[in-house]
């Protein structure tokens, strides 16, 4: 019985003769070709029959399909009875791909659908049936490793000759569609919205973190590119998909079958829930952090990757690769060591701009770069490269921001053209509507995820905001051109009041071009809190409608004055507080105190008798000559003591005449 996994069977005494027919479609249509024999299924270009019985264990009878009818062909296909009897425990047919492209029929570029029939000995007719979807290259694949010199698929071809690389030659890295520019990147048929990449973006309706699985994908996701950094104790594997999946890297030591499974390290969006686990870039570190222990050196080691898309059609894995460890440092040249920097020319005239410091932070805190050339470049070896963050900024802009890549780990070659900033390829600008606005070039955005594989983007946008925006170019920047990104955000806002900037973290895969913050408007603070009023006053609203009245403007004002009261008694015991604290430390503090300076909370005022250099609140303080500060605290103090001395000696003096 097929109809369910895994299929029950009844055994035999093996003197029962096996009949089964598959059918195959691929050239991507469901309708013409030729139908099956039980009617239920059309549009096939191929037909295997398989017959087992005591006198031929391994009978197997081709078909093609010719103006709509099942004529005999010369493809080659067989069988196993070892293994239908053994592993299988089923019928099993293999085809020779190579024949099957002599008929002109047969085309990898499509999905293969393929329809099973077990059939009745006895009578012919169909018992039950199976059907499904297989992606060419998607089930024990070889893929090359474009960024390597050798040839990994065993194709005969070199990365630079192989069909496989041929992002990679042409553009210098793998392709992913820009879902904003109106054309087919990854030259898959499919743009923008349309392509299976772009789908779980915001811009496109879906969500980075839960975007519902397309109910029409049947095809099995791919990786398209894999690339190994072997160390002298680790390694660091990277690996792309065609579309969002999670990933796996199945680890099985030096064993080179495959068979037995020593680690299973799984990509960053598995294990940790702020990284989105169905995305395109996946990471496999092999390295003491995931195996608990050191490679040796100049030793091969042995590894599969499976990765699964959200449709749930089935995994897709790998045949089994491997990568051989450095023997020494030296062995391993620049790779255990990678030099790196952003370089950004800056336009010097641009107040935004034109102060741009580019830092690092290797996890000590940011250190400053030089941003300009080889001479600033920046080597490491590559177990200092984990979870490294950079950030631009400009805090001395008279519009303060800043954009920060984090949670990067630095391995390999790195391109500086990559990561090689143009002025115009870097934005903070104002729009005529006053929006201050951030951001990047999105094909240089994507030059710099290529190279340091970010987990999450840090934008510090102009203002106290509390709302964030993201908008597919710089040239529609406004709220109904642009997504509210808010419920993306892993961390903030945190509003810097030093740089007049709010902080925002959001998962990498979200990406540039531009983002803007904007501050809950009135209006939806009001609607907030009548909301928060509404149900409050439900509960507890006389006959229902007691809770919809507006409060008494008299109580508003009451609790006001009460509040204010309350606000005043903490000052007054702040400052009862901080006079003892300052009558201790008095001694010490005078030394150090200029006359002439009250502090009045964050504020120095600077001035002698006048109050030209202070604010409004600390000037009534000198006209009423309670100056602040513990050493001039006490002339204040003992000038007003003596002034009423004056006053009692005179009255005293009065009343005496």
């Amino acid at each position: 019985d097929m109809t369910s996994y895994p299929p029950t069977s009844k055994e035999g005494n093996g003197q029962e003769p096996l009949k089964a027919e598959f059918y195959f479609d691929s050239n991507g249509l469901a309708t013409g070709g030729c139908t099956a024999s039980n009617g239920a299924e059309s549009g096939f270009e191929f037909k295997v029959v398989i017959e087992s019985t005591l006198s031929d264990k391994q009978g197997v009878s081709k078909y093609e399909c010719i103006s709509g009818t099942w004529e005999s062909s010369s493809i080659i296909a067989m069988t196993q009875a070892k293994v239908m009897c053994g592993d299988a425990s089923g019928a099993v047919v293999m085809l020779d791909k190579g024949s099957m492209f002599e008929t002109g029929k047969f085309d990898l570029g499509y999905d293969i659908r393929i329809y099973g029939l077990t059939i009745d000995f006895a009578n012919g007719d169909a018992l039950d049936s199976v059907s499904g979807i297989y992606t060419p290259g998607a089930v024990d694949f070889m893929k090359e490793d474009c960024m390597g010199f050798e040839d990994k698929d065993g194709d005969g071809l070199k990365p630079d000759q192989d069909p496989d690389c041929k992002f990679i030659k042409q553009f210098g890295g793998n392709m992913f569609e820009d879902c904003f520019n109106g054309v087919d990147d990854n030259m898959d048929g499919l743009v923008d919205c349309d392509d299976f990449g772009c789908k779980f973006m915001p811009e496109c309706g879906g969500s980075i973190f839960d975007f519902s699985a397309d109910v029409n994908d049947t095809t099995m996701v791919l990786i398209t590119n894999y690339e190994v950094d072997a160390f002298v104790d680790a390694a660091f594997v990277r690996y792309d998909t065609n579309e969002p999946a999670n990933g796996t890297l199945l680890f099985y030591y030096n064993g080179s079958g495959c068979n037995n499974l020593n680690t299973t390290i799984y990509d960053v969006g598995v294990t940790d829930s702020k990284v989105p686990e169905y995305k395109m870039w996946h990471d496999g570190p092999i390295d003491y952090r995931s195996l608990g222990y050191d490679l040796e050196n100049g030793t091969a080691y042995y590894f599969k990757l499976k990765v699964c898309d959200k449709a749930g059609n089935p995994c897709a894995i790998s045949a089994c690769l491997n990568f051989t460890t450095k023997d020494s440092l030296d062995d391993c040249g620049v790779k255990c060591e990678p030099v790196f920097d952003i370089n950004y020319n800056a336009p010097e005239s641009d107040d935004n701009l034109g102060d741009t410091a580019i830092k690092w932070d290797f996890g000590s805190g940011y250190e400053v770069r030089g941003c300009g050339g080889a001479s600033a470049a920046i080597k490491k070896q590559y177990n200092e490269t984990s979870n490294v963050s950079v950030k631009l900024s400009n805090e001395n802009a008279t519009k303060p921001w800043s954009i920060e890549m984090k949670g990067m780990d630095i391995k390999g070659v790195i391109d500086s053209n990559k990561t090689s900033i143009e002025e115009n390829e870097l934005f903070m600008d104002t729009t005529a509507g006053g929006i201050d606005y951030v951001g990047m070039e999105h094909d240089k955005w994507e030059d710099l995820k290529e190279e340091l594989r970010p987990e999450f983007i840090e934008i510090c946008v102009p203002g106290n905001v509390d709302k964030l925006y993201h908008c597919a170019d710089e040239t529609a920047v406004s709220v109904n051109d642009c997504t509210d990104v808010t419920a993306y955000v892993t961390s903030g806002p945190v509003y810097d009041s030093t740089l007049d900037c709010t902080k925002f973290r959001v998962p990498a895969d979200l990406g540039f071009s531009v983002y803007f913050g904007e501050a809950t408007s009135e209006e939806e603070e009001e609607e907030e809190e009548e909301e928060e009023g509404g149900e409050e006053g439900g509960a507890g609203g006389a006959g229902g409608a007691g809770g919809a009245d507006a409060p008494d403007e008299e109580t508003e004002e009451e609790e006001t004055d009460e509040e204010e009261e309350e606000e005043e008694t903490d000052e007054e015991e702040a400052g009862a507080e901080s006079e003892t604290d300052e009558e201790e430390e008095a001694g010490a503090e005078s030394e150090t105190e200029e006359e002439g300076i009250a502090v009045c909370g964050n504020d120095v005022c600077e001035g002698d008798e006048t109050t030209d250099n202070c604010p409004e609140d600390c000037a009534s303080d000198w006209a009423g000559f309670a100056i602040k500060g513990s050493g001039n605290m006490w002339l204040g103090i003992g000038f007003i003591v003596l002034i009423a001395l004056i006053a009692v000696f005179i009255v005293l003096k009065k009343k005496r005449e």
